[in-house]
Formats: C-alpha cells, sequence, structure tokens
C-alpha cells in the first residue's frame, strides 16, 4: 500500500466514524388504551414491515427487525438513504406501501415485495439512534426526533418523516380509529433509545374491529404446520372468503374434534378464493366472534383473533 493510500484510509476513517452493526431496534409494548399527560408524543402506526437502514460513508445497509439484510430487496431505497447529506448514520423506521390516498396497505405491500415493485413503497423513519458517529441513543426522544427530521429535510421523498403530536392520548387515538388506520404508537418525550428492549417507554395501541365470522376450513402452511382458520362471510352460493383466524383459537376448546366432526370434501368458499392442496375444509356451522385491524376495501383479514364460539 502506498503512503497517499495509507493517508486516504486515515482520512476517511475521521471523517466517517465506525457505527454499530448490527442494531437492534426498540420494541413496543402492546396496550389497551394510549397513555395520557403531556409527557407523552404518539404518531400513526403504518401498517407494515419494521425496517432499520445503516450508512457508513457510501456503503448502505437495510435490515429488518430480525436482523436479515434486505439492501438487495431495495435498491431504490438504498439509493435514497445514500443521498443522505450525512457521513454515517442509523435510521429506524418502517417500509410501507400508501395507496393513492396515502393510506398504507399491507396486502399490497407483500405483494409489491415478492414482484420487486418498490414505486409505491416508502420508509416512514421516526428515530435516529446514531449520526456522524455519535451514539444519540441516551438523548431525550423529542430531540432525537427533531435531529432526525433536520437530516432528513432534503432527502428524496422515499424516505418520509413520521410525524408526531405531543399529549391527549385518547383524542389522537380516536381520530386514528375513525380514519381506520391500525393504531398509534405511543412515546415518552424525555425517553432513551433502548436497543432490543421492548420497553413500556413506547406503547402501541391497536383500532380493533370486532365481527362474526363462519368457519369454512383449516389452513397449513408449506411444511405442514398448522396455520388457522379459514373465515368467511355467509353469501348465496357458499362463504365468501375473509381471510385466517390465526390468534386466541384455545378460546374456542377442542379444535382436533370439531374438525373430526365437521370435516368434509366439499370446499366452502367462492368469489376469488384461490384453494390449495394444504387445505382441510369444514361444513360451516360454527360461527366466531372475532376482533381484527381494519382493512383496506377489498383486503383480508389482518391480525384477526378469536374471541368466543357461538352457539351451533
Amino acid at each position: 500500500m502506498s503512503y497517499l493510500q495509507y493517508e486516504g484510509l486515515v482520512s476517511a476513517a475521521f471523517l466517517s466514524p465506525v457505527i454499530p452493526a448490527p442494531l437492534e431496534p426498540q420494541l413496543c409494548t402492546l396496550v389497551e388504551q394510549a397513555p395520557v399527560g403531556d409527557d407523552w408524543l404518539h404518531e400513526i402506526k403504518y401498517d407494515g414491515w419494521r425496517l432499520l437502514a445503516r450508512k457508513q460513508g457510501s456503503d448502505v445497509r437495510l435490515y429488518t427487525r430480525g436482523g436479515v439484510e434486505w439492501s438487495q430487496r431495495l435498491p431504490r431505497l438504498v439509493e435514497a438513504v445514500r443521498g443522505l447529506a450525512v457521513d454515517s448514520a442509523w435510521l429506524d423506521g418502517e417500509i410501507v406501501r400508501l395507496d393513492d390516498d396515502r393510506f398504507p396497505d399491507f396486502e399490497q405491500l407483500q405483494r409489491d415485495m415478492r414482484a420487486r415493485a418498490e414505486r409505491n413503497l416508502f420508509c416512514q423513519v421516526f428515530d435516529l439512534p446514531w449520526l456522524h458517529g455519535e451514539d444519540l441513543t441516551r438523548w431525550p426522544l423529542l430531540d432525537r426526533k427533531t435531529r432526525l427530521r433536520e437530516t432528513i429535510s432534503n432527502s428524496e421523498q422515499r424516505i418520509r418523516f413520521t410525524d408526531h403530536l405531543v399529549g391527549n392520548g385518547a383524542d389522537v387515538f380516536a381520530r386514528a380509529d375513525a380514519l381506520d388506520l391500525g393504531g398509534i404508537v405511543s412515546k415518552r418525550i424525555e425517553g432513551t433509545y433502548l436497543p432490543g428492549v421492548r420497553s413500556r417507554d413506547w406503547q402501541k395501541a391497536k383500532c380493533w374491529r370486532t365481527l362474526t365470522v363462519v368457519v369454512g376450513g383449516v389452513a397449513f402452511d408449506k411444511d405442514g404446520h398448522f396455520e388457522g382458520l379459514l373465515a368467511g362471510t355467509p353469501t348465496d352460493g357458499g362463504l365468501r372468503y375473509e381471510g385466517l383466524v390465526e390468534f386466541g383459537l384455545s378460546r374456542l376448546g377442542d379444535l382436533r374434534q370439531l374438525c373430526f366432526e365437521l370435516a368434509t370434501t366439499e370446499q366452502q368458499f367462492i368469489g376469488e378464493w384461490k384453494p390449495s392442496d394444504r387445505r382441510f375444509w369444514l361444513r360451516p356451522e360454527v360461527g366466531i366472534e372475532i376482533r381484527a385491524l381494519p382493512r383496506r376495501p377489498g383486503r383480508f383479514l389482518r391480525h384477526a383473533t378469536a374471541l368466543v364460539a357461538l352457539p351451533r
């Protein structure tokens, strides 16, 4: 290595301090009601996938919550992060798919990710744990968000600042609920960033919807593991497929006995339902009350949880 090459490496090291890799994201605690008080700020809970972006000079890496690298899957977002006027940073946010009305659409997000279609994918950034090689995790949240807004103010539109409201948590939640959003995330204004910790300083309250569905079958994944109950609503000619009920199934009693009693070879669903060889059909004789997140028109159930089985 020549002296000039060595000098260049040393200069680069000073200009672009090394930041940690990987960085585990701080996690939220699920609550039924948003906290009150002016020591809390509240953000929209976007329906997407958690994503962290690491920039070290021109090197940009994108990571999921579990530490899987997604840089190859989102090249446009990589270029947008590379274009930020910072030498090094960690950005914490969520990859979302926004429709024409700027509402998040999780089902279309899944399709776009499979198709490698990035045009309507955005990163809603809400925290800045590191900047210019400096550890900001001990900074109060509101100060970190102020720096974040400044940092991405001139960024490409694919990177979006997640705004917030201070105080009035119940009112903010009511507005999100009226708009059929997924919920809100509430955070202590003075809170530090706690990598890898599920903290009560970050709380999420979801906008649940309660509805009644009929069980028409059981679903299994490609490895033969149980996925959930196939649920529909009665219409002329059969059941209109609504989606999977995956949670709270212990409230329904003995599912094996239920499957034994109601097993049939006849497919129960109509419309856009696409059967596969990983389905086990049941006669549509059992109704259940469930709760699920709000959904865009024509979309399937999200986070559907069984509450109670209705009398047969």
